[in-house]
C-alpha cells in the first residue's frame, strides 16, 4: 500500500491522490496548501485506507469495487458543487 509523499514529485503526488478520487480541494488540503493541519492529518489517513480499498478493487474484490465506486460517485458531487 502507498502513501502519501511516498518519494514522489509534487505533479506525482497530485496525480496519486487523483487517482484515489480525492476532488481539487482535498487534493490542495493534503498537499500543504491549507492552515488546517487537523484536516490535512484525516485526509492523509484516508489516502491510506483509499489506497488499500482501490488495490483490493483492481484485484476483483467485489465489496472494494463498490467502495471505490462510492468514492468516485462522491467525488463527482462534490466537484460539481464546488464550482
Amino acid at each position: 500500500m502507498e502513501t502519501p509523499s511516498e518519494n514522489r514529485t509534487p505533479d506525482e503526488e497530485r496525480e496519486w491522490l487523483a487517482g484515489l478520487f480525492f476532488t481539487r480541494k482535498e487534493i490542495e488540503v493534503i498537499m500543504g496548501e491549507s492552515e488546517d493541519p487537523i484536516l490535512r492529518g484525516r485526509l492523509k489517513s484516508e489516502a491510506e485506507l483509499r489506497s488499500s480499498v482501490i488495490e483490493l478493487a483492481k484485484a476483483g474484490s467485489g465489496p472494494a469495487q463498490a467502495m471505490a465506486n462510492q468514492y468516485i460517485t462522491q467525488m463527482k458531487i462534490n466537484e460539481a458543487t464546488d464550482d
